[in-house]
């Protein structure tokens, strides 16, 4: 099991140490608190490249960052944090990153001012306000915690790609978010269910639905931006050639961790349009779909009457990554798990 950052045996911040950063910013500490803080803490799994920012940071950023996990998507241009700050800061850093951060929960005095460039604003100290952010144009981030935050920092290119093809001609900018904090549970929600599925085991499918999140997150940045709510139409399709092309690719690397780009350009489509219209040609999501195709080759192999392959090496060479894996896919279709499955077909050939 993964330690927190502050519980490894070359820990640069001991817990007593950190109680007292609390109580010296101002924070009110209560025994309640004081547990509910540690307890959060010690959630806060450490991440190899947070460890390498961490010791690499002066002394007073490591008095303000309690705990932490930081994780960089190695697929996309995006990247997670969940944190525990004594106080509000911004690092002097200036990547070129939006973000939106989350305010999962505070002391009820702990507003935080902040500017970027469009005007100061204040974010009070309740959960679920959000602020979206510059990393580039950050003139102001200050406010006495402790604050426990979720973020996700994606490339400004990226978002900006987004919001030009998303504007079809109207003036529409992320920028204008800039000025002030909000509430939208719709993100909050896409937020906290990205985050989860980046924190799972690595599985086959699951780029998928990252991507598919990602998509639906922008989606939705651009409409508390202004930009009105697409009009979805039933009768929406894959043209025939379209969705033939993209199963028979599917069909042909269904082992392969396949991203939605690929598919989408395949289709003729954005990625955005991509998902939407594919559920409504085949009935499925892009990710049931293969992984449909998927547990139909495991069910062939396993009903082999040699039986040579063991459950373990059917699973990796259907694209499963692990045993385990295949058999949650397997229990949802068939009911039962490969082995008894196996068996099962073992008796008529018996």
């Amino acid at each position: 099991m993964k330690k927190s950052l502050f519980d490894q045996s070359n820990s640069l911040y001991p817990r007593w140490q950190q109680v007292t950063v609390l109580a010296n910013r101002g924070a009110k500490v209560s025994m309640h608190d004081l547990v509910k803080f540690l307890k959060l803490r010690r959630s806060l799994n450490s991440h190899i490249d947070s460890c390498k920012i961490f010791r690499a940071s002066p002394g007073w950023f490591r008095d303000r960052v309690l705990g932490i996990d930081y994780r960089v998507d190695p697929d996309t241009p995006w990247e997670y944090s969940e944190i525990l700050l004594s106080e509000a800061f911004h690092d002097g850093g200036r990547r070129d990153y939006f973000f939106v951060s989350l305010l999962e929960d505070s002391d009820d005095s702990g507003q935080m001012e902040a500017d970027f460039g469009a005007g100061k604003f204040l974010r009070e100290a309740r959960p679920g306000n959000m602020i979206f952010g510059d990393e580039e144009s950050v003139q102001r981030l200050q406010g006495k915690g402790p604050f426990h935050s979720s973020m996700i920092y994606i490339k400004k290119d990226v978002v900006q790609k987004y919001f030009q093809e998303a504007s079809q001609g109207a003036d529409l900018s992320p920028e204008r978010m800039l000025s002030q904090s909000f509430r939208d549970n719709a993100l909050r929600v896409l937020m906290k269910q990205l985050i989860y599925h980046f924190r799972q085991p690595v599985e086959t499918g699951q780029r998928m639905v990252k991507e598919h999140l990602q998509d639906l997150i922008l989606q939705r940045l651009t409409q508390l931006a202004g930009r009105p709510a697409d009009i979805v139409s039933d009768t929406d399709r894959l043209r025939d050639q379209a969705i033939r092309t993209v199963i028979d690719y599917m069909h042909a690397h269904y082992t392969e961790d396949l991203s939605l780009d690929q598919l989408a350009i395949l289709a003729g489509v954005s990625r955005s349009q991509f998902v939407r219209l594919f559920r409504q040609t085949t009935g499925q999501s892009p990710k049931q779909y293969l992984m449909g195709l998927r547990v139909e080759q495991a069910r062939q192999l396993l009903s082999v009457a040699d039986g040579r392959q063991s459950v373990l090496d059917v699973a990796q060479s259907c694209g499963f990554c692990d045993q385990s894996h295949l058999a949650r896919e397997f229990r949802q279709v068939y009911g039962t798990t490969p082995a008894v499955y196996r068996r099962d077909q073992g008796k008529w050939f018996s």
